[in-house]
């Protein structure tokens, strides 16, 4: 997430929408310090949506 935000300045958080039934994911996204925010319906996909603020 460092990196992410020093090479986007003007970022103010990251997300991410790994699919629901991907745990292994889910939990990668988490031990980066990103914060399930709740579940999201997309075209293609139920997601997991996560963020990281600033």
């Amino acid at each position: 997430m460092r990196t992410l935000f020093r090479c986007s300045p003007g970022a103010e958080r990251v997300a991410a929408e790994p699919d629901v039934r991907n745990p292994a994911c889910r939990r990668v996204m988490e031990r980066a310090g990103m914060s399930w925010v709740r579940t999201v319906r997309l075209p293609h996909k139920e997601a997991a949506l996560h963020l990281c603020p600033r």
